[in-house]
């Protein structure tokens, strides 16, 4: 085909045409980096909302953690709590056999002296001598004066002598 048109025009038409492709290339590549720019903010708003997200739930588990630490050192101190006051309970149930001991040689009246003390499950047994009946009487009765003993027992044969007495006795403790 053969153009008519003077060179002049030619080459204007020429330069529109070179300036219609540039301008279109142009907007076409300022589209593209204007597309890319707005994918990458999307992108870096996605991963910001996601590590936020994640630290959100860090801070969350952190927590969890000091509460579950918190609670099993609770339950720690609740079963040494118990385990102490078993302790206790066992100590109080105890019967502590040098205060009963003093106790029996504080109800020793004058003439009456211990030669054997024992301690077992059934109680406390003793053996003595006496000087005379009226003494071990005052012993007998001192002992059951005492709230710490629910029976005292002397055996009927400890009272067939009047003077110079060996005598044993059995001494049951009284229930708390």
């Amino acid at each position: 085909m053969m153009n008519l048109l003077p060179p002049t025009w030619q080459e204007k038409l020429k330069e529109d045409e070179i300036f219609k492709t540039v301008s279109i290339l142009g907007i076409v590549a300022v589209c593209a980096a204007l597309s890319l720019a707005m994918m990458l903010m999307l992108v870096g708003n996605f991963y910001s909302i996601r590590i936020s997200s994640l630290e959100a739930n860090a801070t969350e588990k952190a927590q969890e953690i000091k509460i579950f630490d918190v609670e099993i050192q609770a339950k720690d101190a609740a079963e040494f709590a118990a385990q102490i006051s078993l302790l206790g309970e066992f100590y109080d149930s105890q019967v502590k056999v040098s205060g009963l001991f003093s106790k029996v040689s504080d109800a020793l009246p004058t003439g009456v002296v211990l030669t054997d003390f024992s301690y077992g499950a059934g109680g406390i047994n003793i053996k003595g001598s006496a000087g005379d009946r009226d003494s071990l009487v005052a012993f007998k009765n001192n002992l059951e004066a005492l709230r710490v003993f629910g029976k005292v027992d002397f055996p009927p044969d400890n009272w067939l002598k009047s003077e110079d007495i060996s005598f044993g006795a059995q001494l049951e403790l009284a229930k708390k």
